[in-house]
């Protein structure tokens, strides 16, 4: 499970990077001569369109690739049963176990 916290460190980054990138006059300057408040307005929306265009393609990489091998008879799941035995609740105090996955 630690590789979620990897991908929401990596959402977090590309965020902040996305943000320094439209601070109005810190990489690019925009030619409309236009108020202060125009200007920082025009980066918010700049920033905001482009982070929702590509806020889906950063949350979809996969820096991890689960790791199977197949000569281990352990890594492999279990085979399902086609049948299972119906489960009476009278005779039994003991909840069944959990289904295995």
């Amino acid at each position: 499970m630690w590789y979620i916290y990897i991908m929401k460190l990596l959402t977090l980054v590309y965020v902040f990077c996305l943000f320094y990138v439209f601070i109005p006059g810190n990489l690019f300057k925009l030619p409309v001569k236009t108020s202060k408040m125009n200007h920082v307005l025009l980066h918010a929306l700049l920033f905001s369109a482009v982070l929702s265009v590509s806020y889906p393609y950063v949350e979809s990489i996969q820096l991890y690739e689960p790791m199977t091998n197949s000569d281990d008879p352990t890594l492999q799941p279990a085979p399902e049963s086609k049948s299972s035995p119906p489960i009476n609740s009278m005779s039994s105090s003991t909840p069944p176990p959990p289904p295995s996955m």
